[in-house]
């Protein structure tokens, strides 16, 4: 028989009988379930008492005078301090609890420090006496959590020397691993569905496998119990690589020398996991080994991909029952990130406890990017909070579309959703944490708020937050407030703008305000050579010494320079001629270039008594650029160069899973050419100084997308423009057809009629052009191609011998360029079919 609670009843719980305290609210999710649970049945649920701790006030306690205590203290401080608050004021509600359990009532109950709260599964009879306890503030259903899904993923591949991840050079984490910051002794977490603990790209890092470490403080399962990591999906493996993964060649994670641990509580397949399993897993990444004495054991952020929808989970905006928490996590050392939702592309969609907004960054919530991380994802969730309909959200944005990741069983695939956005934040702050130990979490990610590139309306919006995170600018900030050196930088007595002040043997700089200001961080505890330089003045250096935690003023007066002369010839490295009309230049000054003469002499009179960078640049030659030539007062210093032929030939490869770009490379190598290959469009500057471009941007779904009138689409049709019967090849899977329109699409006449149906597994030349008699196997990365039409003017050069869908287009309807459209990828050619179309390619543009 039912044991009805009814809503009404259970809600008008907010007194007592006689001689009672205010009883606590029966919240109406608990309401609603027992309305339908049975007398005998076990209810989960989760008492919170009211007696809280100003977790604010402690940080805050954390700074004084501007110096941060360490994190080994705080995070004791922080810990004894919680579990003070639980054993005060949890001490009659356990000991009613362990009765009714000895009874049989309650069948098992779990009381945390990290909030002032009490996990109980029992029976409904049970519900009522514990409302009626002084102290207890609220009782809640123990809901059953959402993992944020994942919005798309492809099939797993196992890809190896890829280099970066283009996410990841999309934050700009390059620059901090040149710096020697990767991670190397700072530990990472994330509360998910586990991780494979044998995937190569994170395996050994584990700090489970560290002398004296128990496999409990490495990896917290309350479901199953492993003693070794398991993923009892494939999400937490893809986070986990984002966070931190890499093997030799292949970087797909921000903090690749990280060590990690994880909490298994979220979807694990058939058995529920609820809110009580996160607040545990919370409490567990806030001191996994149970002492609050030692931090090592305890990870300096913790990544989480899941929530509620208040749009379909049935929840309430901004629920709070994660709140307390979160709180506990950060202020124990542990900065928590969210995933913000995949319920877009509508205002108010975020997840719940992303949602959040006590303070700035107290749910700190990430939107995702689409691939080249300027637009953003159509599911990504968008702001404003739930919780006023006001605020801003999310914080921050990085990639989340077409990601690439580890997937059990040690290979990889490519997933899209913020679930992929929120690793690479979480990675992010990992870094920040290796540069500087004892940053708090909660300035690390304002920190990472301060330094994000706008995108979207100017300032914070509700579709980027911030903006895209870029890592490099927040480590230098982070160093900034380290301790370093500030002052002013004069010349002759009056305020330099824009002087450069630079650390000699790093580089590493700063320029100076408009009265002469500049502040630079540098690592304490070390000597450096300072230099300050500006145009027309002479060099300054200085040796300082920098302190723990201290800035130390450095001024600098420069002295007015004497001119000197810089004189030379240029000549071709393969004959020795000279060359007339090479541009040599002064660079970051404001000295107008000059021009070698006809037999390659050149002079420019230029301020003495420092150091410049000197450029040549001719066309048809390599640029040459010689560092750091010191020019003296009243003498002339020389300066000759010799500059190699520039190759003709451009290959620009973005597609994440290459393998058309060395090839065309190696064609034409064995032909005695000179062949350049990158995966950025400008990395040889203007386009139209090669006379054959390529471009590969691979297959679905590791594709590369081409932004309509962006930079790259602008210097291709700038490049056809340019006439003189150039060639440009472009070849992708899914360019023609699903790809947004670009401009340079202009020019291959080419319809994309539609998507192949993995059929393609030959490619036959048609007939009166030049591919005539050509029929090649292929076997490149997916047989999903577009199907194309030429259009007038064209001629359709491949086609599909399954379907007789063409996949190959040549247009030369105007004799100023020439251009080649393929579906399909030229290095997926077998045996040596590539090179044979490439001799056709080659003579029929020559």
């Amino acid at each position: 028989m039912k044991k009805l609670f009814a809503m009404g009843m259970a809600m008008s719980m907010l007194a007592g009988g006689a001689g009672s305290a205010v009883a606590g609210v029966i919240m109406p999710d608990l309401a609603e379930f027992l309305n339908e649970a049975e007398a005998e049945e076990y209810v989960p649920f989760i008492v919170h008492l009211d007696e809280t701790l100003d977790l604010q006030k402690l940080t805050a306690s954390f700074t004084e005078n501007g110096v941060v205590m360490d994190r080994r203290t705080r995070h004791e401080l922080a810990v004894r301090a919680m579990q003070k608050r639980a054993d005060r004021a949890q001490g009659q509600i356990r000991a009613l609890l362990h009765r009714r359990q000895s009874e049989g009532t309650v069948e098992s109950y779990q009381p945390f420090w990290i909030a002032n709260a009490v996990a109980v599964t029992a029976l409904p009879e049970v519900i009522n006496e514990i409302a009626m306890l002084p102290g207890v503030r609220e009782i809640s259903y123990d809901t059953p959590l959402e993992l944020v899904e994942p919005v798309e993923q492809a099939p797993a591949k196992d890809v190896s020397a890829m280099g970066s991840e283009s996410g990841l050079r999309e934050i700009n984490a390059p620059p901090v691993w040149a710096a020697g910051y990767t991670g190397e002794g700072v530990l990472v977490s994330h509360l998910d569905t586990g991780v494979d603990g044998n995937h190569p790209a994170f395996a050994a890092r584990w700090r489970g496998l560290e002398p004296g470490v128990t496999p409990e403080e490495a990896f917290f399962d309350p479901v199953t119990h492993w003693t070794f990591p398991q993923d009892s999906a494939y999400h937490g493996t893809h986070t986990m690589g984002t966070i931190c993964g890499m093997t030799p060649g292949d970087t797909i994670g921000v903090a690749f020398n990280a060590t990690w641990i994880s909490a298994a509580v979220i979807d694990r397949v058939s058995l529920d996991r609820t809110e009580s399993d996160a607040i545990l897993a919370f409490q567990w990444t806030a001191d996994p080994d149970g002492d609050p004495a030692t931090v090592d054991d305890v990870p300096v952020v913790s990544s989480n991909s899941w929530g509620f929808s208040p749009i379909y989970h049935g929840v309430p905006y901004c629920n709070d029952v994660f709140w307390a928490s979160m709180d506990g996590a950060e202020a124990a050392g542990v900065a928590v990130v969210f995933a913000a939702g995949n319920e877009g592309s509508g205002s108010k969609t975020l997840r719940t406890p992303a949602d959040r907004i006590t303070t700035d960054v107290n749910a700190f919530s990430v939107g995702a990017l689409q691939p080249g991380s300027t637009s953003i994802a159509s599911f990504s969730s968008r702001g404003p909070s739930g919780c006023d309909n006001v605020t801003i959200k999310p914080e921050v944005c990085a990639r989340g579309e077409n990601v690439r990741s580890a997937y059990p069983g040690g290979g990889y695939t490519n997933l899209s959703g913020t679930s992929m956005a929120a690793p690479h934040v979480a990675g992010a702050i990992a870094l920040l944490n290796d540069v500087n130990p004892d940053i708090m979490p909660e300035r690390a990610k304002q920190i990472l708020m301060e330094t994000a590139v706008d995108l979207g309306p100017a300032g914070e919006d509700n579709t980027f937050g911030w903006g895209r995170i870029d890592v490099a600018a927040a480590a230098q900030k982070v160093l900034n407030e380290m301790g370093g050196i500030f002052g002013v930088v004069l010349g002759e007595g009056a305020p330099l703008d824009g002087a450069v002040v630079q650390e000699v043997v790093s580089g590493q700089g700063t320029t100076t305000e408009s009265d002469g200001s500049y502040r630079l961080g540098l690592i304490p505890g070390q000597n450096y050579t300072v230099r300050a330089s500006s145009y027309g003045y002479e060099d300054a250096e200085t040796t300082v010494n920098i302190p723990e935690q201290t800035f130390v003023e450095v001024n600098f007066d420069l002295i007015m320079a004497v001119e000197g002369t810089l004189a030379g010839t240029v000549t071709a490295a393969e004959t020795g001629d000279p060359i007339g009309g090479v541009k040599v230049e002064v660079l970051g000054t404001p000295l107008a270039p000059v021009y070698t003469a006809g037999d390659g002499t050149y002079s420019i009179a230029i301020p003495g008594g420092a150091s410049y960078d000197i450029a040549f640049s001719a066309s048809g030659y390599e640029g040459q650029v010689f560092n750091d030539v010191l020019i003296t007062g009243n003498q002339v210093t020389t300066l000759d160069a010799s500059l190699n032929s520039f190759p003709t030939i451009f290959v620009w490869d973005p597609d994440p899973t290459p393998i058309s770009g060395d090839f065309i490379r190696n064609y034409f190598e064995t032909r005695g050419e000179d062949v350049l290959v990158s995966n950025q469009i400008d990395a040889y500057g203007d386009l139209t100084q090669f006379e054959k471009v390529f471009v590969c941007l691979g297959m679905y779904n590791d594709n590369y997308q081409i932004t309509p009138g962006g930079a790259e689409d602008q210097a291709l049709v700038a490049y056809l423009q340019a006439g003189g019967g150039r060639l440009l090849y472009i070849e992708g899977g899914d360019f023609w057809a699903f790809d947004p329109y670009t401009d340079v699409r202009d020019f291959f006449k080419i319809t994309g009629l539609a998507d192949g149906t993995g059929d393609l597994i030959r490619v036959d030349g048609m007939s009166g052009t030049p591919t005539d008699g050509m029929s090649f196997a292929y076997r490149g990365e997916n047989a999903y191609v577009d199907r194309l039409s030429a259009d007038a003017g064209a001629q359709a050069i491949w086609q599909n011998a399954n379907t007789g869908a063409i996949v190959g287009v040549l247009n030369h309807s105007d004799p100023s360029y020439i251009t080649i459209g393929q579906s399909f990828e030229i290095g997926g050619l077998r045996a040596n079919a590539g090179a044979a179309l490439l001799d056709r390619i080659v003579e029929a543009t020559e």
